[in-house]
């Protein structure tokens, strides 16, 4: 009995818990005091009925998150594939007309190394022709044609092709990177590849060329300045078109008021002959007269003979461009014989400003002045040839002075 007290007396206050709630009640016993350190080192009570304990949070768990990202699996999102690529809508052409056209431009092609720049105008309007509207093969066929007439000096023809072929380069995109061709077109049929980049800096070359042969100044500048500023342009191309547009600002400065001429010298007086000097004079100016006359009824007869020939040969020169100085000039080589012909050959690219025409006018009308020919270095014919293409000059370059152009 007394070992069965010991033993409840030793029973932790804990063991409560366990006993039967219609039992009678145990005085709780003051429990020995122990150093604080055991206190607390005591584990503590836990209520085996109440709820259970709420664990501690981690350590590294030191800021809020949403329940919602708390446990949410990651995912990646697959890369999106590249757009695909933008095509061109070209004009179709059947294997015929492509041909067609193809020898029509060999054929101009082939003038113009010739010189033949008339020849070769007709041959690119004939290849031009054989294509369908907007097709991309008339993108090389008017920028030659272009080219041709400025040889010609049809300076607002050939602005109007090389418009045109800006025209036909933006309807088929331009130089746009959507396309990824980087500008260069299969033409198909075996016409080889147009390279729109290459079009458009002849196109821009040509135009502004033309525009300064119609002293346009401004406009001019700005296109060389495109082409100067093209990056897939070659270097030489870019300077040569830097130095045009700034040809074109100086023509568009003012210029400085002209200074008077100096007077020029009074000639001397003739000396006085004796009246024995004045009677030898006479006799020997009377028979330089009568040799004149029968010399020049010899000629007038002769001049008569040659004078079909030589007007057909010179309307074959003036034909159509009886008003251009500018192209006159240009074609002297076509009209004049051979010693004297290629010493005045000039190239239109020469003829471009107005101080060009005149300096380029002067040197023919001073090699063709009826002074400077005799029948000592010319033939008749040649003399008679020399005298109508003088007139014409002439009258050209009045015309020209009047227009401002």
């Amino acid at each position: 009995m007394e070992q069965a007290a010991a033993e409840g007396a030793e029973e932790p206050a804990s063991s409560s818990a366990f006993r039967d709630v219609d039992a009678h009640p145990v005085p709780p016993r003051r429990p020995q005091q122990a150093n604080g350190k055991a206190r607390a080192e005591a584990p503590a009570e836990v209520d085996l009925f109440g709820p259970a304990p709420t664990p501690a949070a981690p350590e590294e768990r030191k800021f809020y998150q949403s329940p919602y990202r708390r446990n949410a699996p990651s995912s990646r999102s697959a890369p999106k594939p590249p757009p695909p690529s933008a095509t061109r809508t070209l004009v179709p052409a059947s294997a015929s007309a492509v041909q067609s056209s193809t020898q029509h431009k060999t054929r101009g092609n082939e003038a113009v190394k010739l010189g033949q720049y008339g020849d070769a105008e007709g041959h690119y309007s004939a290849a031009i022709s054989c294509l369908p509207e907007g097709h991309i093969l008339l993108i090389p066929l008017y920028n030659n044609r272009a080219l041709a007439r400025l040889k010609t000096g049809e300076y607002k023809a050939a602005e109007a092709d090389a418009g045109t072929v800006l025209t036909l380069v933006e309807a088929v995109g331009g130089l746009d990177a959507r396309f990824g061709d980087g500008g260069r077109i299969q033409a198909g049929d075996g016409a080889g590849v147009v390279d729109l980049g290459e079009g458009l800096l002849k196109a821009w070359r040509r135009r502004a060329e033309a525009l300064e042969g119609r002293e346009q100044w401004a406009e001019a500048r700005r296109l060389w300045e495109k082409v100067s500023g093209a990056g897939w342009a070659r270097a030489q191309d870019r300077t040569e078109a830097a130095r045009a547009a700034g040809r074109c600002r100086q023509m568009l400065a003012p210029k400085p008021a002209p200074t008077a001429a100096p007077p020029k010298p009074k000639p001397a007086a003739p000396p006085k002959l004796r009246p024995a000097a004045l009677i030898s004079a006479d006799s020997a100016r009377v028979a330089e007269l009568r040799k004149a006359a029968e010399d020049a009824e010899a000629e007038d007869a002769a001049r008569a003979d040659l004078k079909d020939t030589v007007d057909a040969r010179l309307l074959a020169w003036k034909k159509g461009k009886e008003a251009n100085v500018r192209a006159l000039i240009a074609s002297l080589d076509t009209v004049l014989w051979p010693e004297l012909g290629p010493a005045l050959k000039v190239d239109m690219k020469d003829l471009l400003t107005p101080g060009q025409v005149k300096v380029k006018y002067m040197k023919a009308i001073g090699r063709l002045h009826p002074d400077k020919l005799n029948a000592s270095n010319t033939t008749l014919e040649q003399r008679m040839i020399a005298n109508g293409v003088f007139g014409t000059l002439n009258e050209a370059y009045n015309a020209f002075v009047t227009s401002g152009k």
